[in-house]
């Protein structure tokens, strides 16, 4: 009989054990959920939002938008670009940014800025905001890791992201490596040329389920950010000297249906002896953004290069590294970091499959003591 109360107390005690572990993990559950809340409600808030007039698409060609038609030419004269453009109220060199060599800085906040809102365009105040990145550039620079790395202070694309400015790290498998005409070039023969990197991206870009991408091109010694949607192709760069001489205003050309580039073919003298130049049209809308690129940035290089090989003097003839160095534009492909989503996944998933383990063995042993104790008893 003392055997048999023995053993009933134990089932109580089993019973009430398996209670308070239940009651254990229902807390636990609890605790993990609030604190998955709470760290989605922080990653809201942390994450740029763009203001309403980004919601709108910043588009269009009036005072409002900020967006101007404007018509531009190529600084060798040969060619002449018809857009949308918007400018910024400074550039990385102004007095009010102070970043002369801190165009990786930029591009590595704007692309996050990109990234975040994927279908929309900054206004000018973000815009603004975004070229101040380069405040980013003045913290490493007071930093002797960085500047005995770096005593000229022209931070790397791979320190400014080692740096974690921004969660942002490179897609190698979506980045390319390339050169403008390596034809013309005998060092160069059957690397891959700009136009084939261009061929890929329009490809992609052109299937209608495609999602935006940001890309950060760098090509002669300077970083700026090319933006890829359905619709229309975006250029944004910190520094506006790149856009034409004299001016000191951050930009973004916008290259969609609207777009137009026209290429000088002959010049005629009227009766006034007024010379006047014939255009024709070489291409209009997005690819306009490939010709940009060629015409307006490389053109004036890669000819002075193409005349100093020709000419094969020994002072002027460059090594096949240094004509490699000056033609080469990279193309990188630009993602967020999500490890920690990735982990927090895992271990949420682990943790409430430990859980049911634990909670399913309890039980067993519990249905199995509450058995015996009542076989026992009976």
């Amino acid at each position: 009989m003392v055997k048999k109360t023995s053993r009933g107390d134990a089932a109580s005690r089993t019973e009430r054990k398996f209670e308070k572990k239940l009651e254990f993990y229902a807390r636990v559950r609890q605790t993990v959920t609030s604190l998955a809340v709470q760290k989605a409600i922080a990653k809201n808030v942390g994450k740029p939002k763009p203001s309403t007039e980004s919601r709108d698409q910043n588009e269009g060609s009036n005072k409002k938008s900020g967006w101007k038609v404007k018509e531009l030419e190529s600084r060798d004269g040969q060619t002449r670009l018809k857009t949308n453009v918007f400018f910024a109220s400074s550039e990385q060199c102004s007095d009010t940014t102070a970043g002369e060599s801190a165009c990786t800085a930029p591009v590595v906040v704007i692309s996050h800025w990109l990234q975040s809102n994927r279908d929309a365009m900054p206004s000018r105040s973000e815009f603004d905001n975004l070229i101040q990145g380069s405040s980013e550039w003045r913290k490493l620079c007071q930093k002797d890791t960085y500047m005995n790395d770096f005593p000229k202070k022209h931070f790397d694309l791979e320190t400014i992201l080692h740096a974690g400015i921004r969660p942002m790290a490179i897609s190698h498998d979506q980045s390319f490596v390339g050169f403008f005409s390596p034809e013309k070039f005998g060092s160069l023969q059957g690397v891959m040329s700009f136009d084939q990197i261009w061929d890929k991206i329009s490809s992609v870009a052109d299937d209608i389920e495609f999602e935006p991408e940001v890309y950060i091109i760098s090509w002669n010694d300077h970083f700026f950010v090319l933006k890829v949607k359905a619709n229309a192709y975006y250029i944004i760069d910190s520094l506006g000297e790149r856009l034409f001489e004299g001016c000191s205003k951050a930009y973004i050309l916008r290259y969609d249906d609207n777009t137009m580039m026209y290429e000088k073919v002959a010049e005629e003298k009227s009766q006034q002896n007024e010379t006047k130049a014939q255009e024709e049209m070489i291409c209009k809308g997005k690819e306009c953004c490939r010709e940009f690129i060629k015409r307006f940035l490389a053109a004036i290089p890669v000819k002075e290069l193409e005349e100093q090989e020709k000419k094969g003097d020994s002072f002027l003839f460059l090594s096949s590294s240094s004509i490699a160095d000056r033609v080469q534009l990279q193309l990188l492909a630009i993602f967020f970091i999500v490890f920690s989503d990735i982990l927090t996944f895992l271990f949420f998933r682990h943790f409430y499959t430990f859980l049911f383990i634990m909670m399913y063995i309890e039980f067993s042993k519990c249905v199995s003591v509450s058995q015996y104790c009542q076989f026992e008893h009976i």
